[in-house]
């Protein structure tokens, strides 16, 4: 159906009546528009949470869970690792609720042994809610040239309670 061109829509229930809807005779004591708060909030309690396994194997995971006290807003993550001498590539990935999230950095390109790498953050739409119990983890899918590395999983979350 053809949108009339001379009728030009004056508010929300001009809006609704261009596709030959019924209006509300009521909007505006059942419809109340809201904010939503939470990431705000959680971004006055932000805290920097992190693990680490000095000596991680390929398949090893790194585990942060929230405290059975706790509620988190994720705002972004990041697994990270120091470049062990011999190092020719490897392939880091993140997990979180069933989701994997990789990084490779293939052969070569190590110049430095003790070099961060940390791929780019997860960062996730807001408001991202883990609640007690919930894990995120850091796992070296490949790691080629070297026995284990040191990997690290760093979050920064807004604690609820």
């Amino acid at each position: 159906m053809p949108l009339p061109i001379q009728r030009q829509p004056r508010g929300l229930a001009a809006v609704l009546s261009l596709f030959g809807g019924k209006t509300p005779q009521v909007l505006m004591d059942e419809i109340r528009g809201h904010v939503d708060l939470l990431q705000f909030y959680g971004a006055t309690q932000k805290q920097i949470r992190s693990v680490n396994n000095a000596a991680a194997a390929v398949n090893t995971f790194v585990t942060l869970t929230v405290p059975a006290n706790e509620t988190w807003i994720l705002f972004h993550a990041v697994p990270s690792m120091i470049v062990p001498a011999g190092l020719t590539d490897v392939t880091i990935a993140m997990t979180m609720e069933g989701s994997t999230v990789s990084w490779t950095r293939e052969a070569g390109g190590f110049a430095v042994v003790g070099e961060v790498l940390p791929p780019a953050p997860f960062i996730p739409p807001y408001p991202y809610v883990l609640l007690p119990g919930q894990t995120m983890s850091a796992v070296l899918l490949r790691l080629t040239g070297a026995a284990n590395a040191s990997v690290t999983l760093t979050a920064s979350v807004g604690v609820l309670g």
